[in-house]
């Protein structure tokens, strides 16, 4: 069964050229020249990956992937042909698991997407063992489902972005140990860590919140320090 794709493009030449591409690598493409309009078809219909370009006509990019994401787990990348770093920080903060400067040759683009779409069926197990299900409070049952990109804390539902679940997960198969940044960073941005991007750390606290575990000392998430983060069973003494 070939995997469905919508292309956010107002480029009209390139989107057809994408589509006829990415068509003949056995993908159901359907193209999209606005953004207003598209989030919800993004959460209706839950395509397995969207290209989302950044310059559209209406709302940018970003927007549109931060309203997609109340609804959509599987990946979004992200295409622009600006050089602004901040773009990308603001693209990935909002929910984007690849950030990709225009132009580039579409076969580079496959691969990416295919390693993004690697990594989507890598988390959608039905669920992390009891390794992954620990006790919040003493009225508080923390637990993790990857299926459907959210954590019950305190008896409520937090849903997570693909990336949060990404670096949530991986904290969690390794609860205890520490998980350094630069392992982090190559995991979402596919990258070393260069010592001064701060997306990891903007995550981590974004986790920390939806998981109302934004006061120190942290009960789930511990910073360790010039190294990276662990995650801990809150049961056990600071």
């Amino acid at each position: 069964m070939s995997k469905s794709m919508f292309i956010i493009e107002d480029d009209r030449v390139l989107s057809s050229i994408m589509k006829e591409y990415f068509e003949g690598e056995g993908f159901a493409v359907t193209l999209f020249y606005s953004g207003l309009k598209t989030c919800e078809e993004i959460i209706n219909q839950q395509p397995d990956i969207v290209i989302l370009d950044i310059d559209l006509p209406d709302i940018d990019g970003i927007e549109v992937c931060r309203k997609a994401r109340k609804g959509y787990k599987n990946p979004i990348i992200m295409l622009t042909g600006n050089e602004c770093h901040q773009i990308e920080i603001s693209s990935l903060n909002h929910g984007a698991d690849k950030f990709i400067r225009k132009p580039t040759r579409l076969h580079v683009l496959l691969a990416h997407i295919y390693a993004a779409l690697r990594r989507s069926e890598c988390m959608s197990m039905d669920e992390i063992q009891p390794t992954s299900s620990v006790a919040a409070e003493e009225t508080c049952q923390f637990n993790f489902d990857t299926n459907k990109m959210l954590a019950i804390c305190n008896g409520e539902p937090v849903h997570l972005t693909h990336i949060e679940l990404q670096i949530l997960s991986t904290l969690i198969e390794r609860e205890g140990e520490c998980v350094s940044r630069d392992e982090l960073h190559r995991l979402i941005r596919g990258f070393e860590y260069d010592g001064f991007d701060r997306t990891i750390d903007l995550k981590i606290s974004d986790l920390r919140k939806k998981l109302s575990d934004d006061q120190i000392p942290y009960k789930l998430i511990r910073t360790v320090r010039g190294q990276g983060y662990t995650f801990c069973d809150t049961t056990a003494t600071a």
